[in-house]
């Protein structure tokens, strides 16, 4: 496994190691995904969907709970056991909110890599086009010019913080252009203004990274390439990222709040978890 990753990591730096036979965590979210996934899918049936509605509605609830988990695990590298409470958060979201949109949040786990580095060095040119091309899919496909906004945003950031990657300022650019021709091609949609659940949702979410950037004083675990200190202030910055992202996606009212679900769910479990740990100690 280790000289696949250090072959993988020859060519990128987006990817982080996933092995379930050596970390018992791995198994754990596969094994969560799946019960979350089986569970999802009995649900939808139970509700009368039919069997293939009802096998995708099981395959986005599975997907929720290991997105949030990968995006929990960015947003606070340091407690691999709390991004299962976002994992959880997001099968509730799943079930009471819908299915999340896969191809914004795999952008969202690729920028917050980008910008907190938790594989260690700055991403490699093919790893800058493959996040590009991730926000044409979400901007066009995904149907968002704000993806295009939370991108360029990302990429700035990369720009302005320590150990700047100065190549992603033609990104900010590029991702800007990107939103600019998705609102020509369909149009600048107004302002959705969210129902009063889905606005508490956001309203938690953006508290509770505020929250966690105050909290993370220090963070003890090393980089999975390099195996250096990670950056405060680049993690600091990645969950202010989230945030932004959470916030952003309101232009779309309740179906932007669907489709971040999980993330929204990441920035809510992590200090919740601490939060929790700190009343165990008590």
């Amino acid at each position: 496994m280790e000289e696949r990753m250090a072959k993988m990591y020859q060519r990128s730096y987006l990817g982080r190691s996933m092995d379930p036979v050596a970390y018992p965590y791995h198994r754990a979210i596969l094994i969560l995904s799946v019960i979350a996934g089986v569970i999802g899918g009995a649900l939808r049936l139970f509700t009368g969907s039919d069997l293939f509605t009802a096998a995708i509605g099981g395959f986005y609830a599975g997907a929720a709970v290991f997105i949030a988990w990968v995006l929990a695990r960015e947003l606070d590298p340091d407690y691999e056991a709390s991004a299962f409470v976002g994992a959880v958060l997001a099968f509730f979201a799943w079930a009471f909110l819908g299915n999340p949109a896969i191809i914004p949040l795999a952008l969202m786990i690729f920028c917050l890599r980008m910008v907190n580095r938790t594989v260690g060095p700055p991403l490699v040119l093919g790893d800058s086009l493959t996040i590009f091309v991730t926000v044409l899919l979400a901007a066009f496909l995904a149907g968002g010019w704000v993806y295009g906004v939370i991108a360029a945003f990302a990429f700035q950031l990369d720009v302005m913080l320590s150990e700047s990657n100065r190549r992603h300022a033609l990104f900010v650019t590029l991702s800007l252009f990107v939103a600019f021709i998705a609102i020509m091609i369909s149009g600048f949609a107004p302002l959705v203004a969210p129902s009063v659940p889905y606005l508490i949702v956001v309203i938690v979410a953006g508290i509770s990274g505020l929250l966690l950037i105050i909290m993370i004083r220090q963070i003890n675990v090393l980089t999975d390439f390099s195996k250096q200190a990670m950056n405060l202030t680049r993690i600091r910055a990645g969950i202010f990222l989230a945030i932004f992202a959470v916030v952003a996606v309101l232009w779309y009212g309740d179906s932007g709040v669907v489709a971040l679900a999980p993330l929204s769910a990441a920035l809510v479990g992590e200090p919740l978890y601490r939060i929790l740990m700190v009343f165990r100690k008590d």
